[in-house]
This record gives structure tokens, C-alpha cells and sequence, in this order.
């Protein structure tokens, strides 16, 4: 059962209770009512927005007890930094994991294969990376995550089952799609903020706090990622760590 399946079985026998309890209910339970339903909505706020707290589904954010980071990369194909990226992971001899969008992947088809010839991995990014994607139906997930799945899977020859959702939102839908598919979703425990990040050290500042076993969030379309990427890759050996797939992290 999710968190948020508990959260609705303490919250609505309140709810219940307090609307048609009438006299029978002493005043005292109304005031502790509002205080764990606003407690619950709270819960359910932060589940939606915060991928790791696992609250409509498990999700993978980082594997405890290993040497092993996993490198990610959102948002992509973009012909033009995700090739350089791959030059750049192809001189250390480093692996990782792409989750792209469905109809950049259709638009670039000749850059997913590059990807795919050089041993790294693809994950589903939904189609269209909707601003609104979080208020969709299950149906329109899974349309989106079917679609997408299709083009990964004849670039790939195999089943994928890695999904990523857009801005790590999730949702009863979204987690319902992901289960009836039988997705894995994978967070992250290091987000880089290098779609917001203007200078190195705001970008290497959040990923020098690397450590065995994390996932670190990067997005292959962003210039200022392809030009410290080395140094990322430097900052994980120095740290005795292997960079791998995040198929290969969670094993």
C-alpha cells in the first residue's frame, strides 16, 4: 500500500466523522480533525512535488552500499550538446542513462542511435514533457508513455522499463500508468539544477556532495553541463567511484 493510500485511510473516516457526527462528537475532535487533515493535504503536497518521499509509488533515488554513482541525463535528444556529451563520456570510458522525450526522439532518431552504439542506456521521458503532463488522465499517461516506449524499443531491440517523470512530479494517474506498464521509476538524490545554474561553481557545488550509490539528475541540452562534464566525471574518480547506468546501479 503507498503512502498516499495511507493517507487517505486515516484522512477520510475523519472527514466522515466530522460532517455527520453531529452532537455525538465532542468539540475536542474537531480541533485535532483539522489538524492531521491539514497534516494529510500537506503529505500529499509534498508527495506530488518530491519524487524521493515515494508517496504514490517507489521510485529509485539511490542504492545504498555500493561504489557505484549513476549519471542521468533529462530532456533530450539535442543533436547538437547531447553528441558532444557522448564524445565527452566516450573519452573516459563512462556509461549513462538518457531518459528522452518521445517526440524529440522521433525528430532525432540518428542521435538516439548514437547513443544507443555506444553502450549507454534510454529511458521513457514521457512524449511531450507537458508543462501539464501532472493534470493529465491515466489514459493520456499511458498513451504518452506507450508512445514513447515504442520508439525507445525499436532504437534499443528490448523492452524498456525505465521512466522518469517530467520535473519529478507524481500523481495517483501517473503512478497507476507507471504500475499497469510495469515501468520502474527512477528519481534522483543529486539534482545538479543545471537548467538554472549560471556559473562552475553553482553546478559543481551540488555535485561535489557525490557518494556511493546516488543518482545524480543532469539534462543533456543544457551548454552549461557539456562544458563541466569533465569535471563531474574527475570529481566521481577522485572519489574511487564507478559511473554506470542506472539499470546497472539498482542491478
Amino acid at each position: 500500500m503507498s503512502k498516499f493510500h495511507q493517507t487517505l485511510l486515516i484522512g477520510l473516516p475523519l472527514i466522515v466523522i466530522s460532517f455527520y457526527g453531529g452532537n455525538t462528537v465532542h468539540p475536542a475532535f474537531y480541533f485535532l480533525s483539522g489538524v492531521l487533515l491539514i497534516t494529510a493535504l500537506f503529505r500529499i503536497v509534498m508527495g506530488v512535488i518530491k519524487i524521493e518521499n515515494n508517496f504514490f509509488m517507489k521510485s529509485w533515488i539511490r542504492k545504498e552500499g555500493v561504489q557505484k554513482v549513476a549519471l542521468t541525463f533529462d530532456d533530450g535528444p539535442n543533436k547538437e550538446t547531447t553528441e558532444k556529451i557522448l564524445e565527452i563520456l566516450g573519452q573516459y570510458n563512462v556509461k549513462a542513462t538518457f531518459f528522452c522525450i518521445g517526440h524529440k526522439i522521433e525528430e532525432d532518431f540518428e542521435t538516439i542511435e548514437k547513443i544507443v552504439a555506444q553502450g549507454h542506456e534510454i529511458g521513457n521521458h514521457t512524449w511531450s514533457h507537458s508543462y501539464f503532463f501532472d493534470l493529465y488522465p491515466t489514459k493520456k499517461v499511458k498513451e504518452e508513455l506507450q508512445h514513447t516506449n515504442a520508439l525507445i524499443e525499436e532504437a534499443t531491440k528490448r523492452e524498456n522499463k525505465l521512466f522518469r517523470p517530467p520535473y519529478g512530479v507524481t500523481n495517483p494517474h501517473i503512478a497507476k500508468a507507471v504500475k499497469t506498464l510495469g515501468l520502474h521509476s527512477v528519481g534522483w538524490s543529486i539534482r545538479s539544477l543545471d537548467t538554472i545554474a549560471k556559473t562552475k561553481k553553482e553546478l559543481i557545488g551540488k555535485v561535489e556532495k557525490v557518494s556511493g550509490g546516488d543518482v545524480i539528475l543532469l539534462h543533456d541540452t543544457m551548454q552549461i553541463t557539456v562544458d563541466h562534464l569533465e569535471e563531474i566525471i574527475k570529481i566521481i574518480q577522485r572519489k574511487n567511484l564507478q559511473a554506470v547506468t542506472v539499470s546497472e546501479l539498482f542491478n
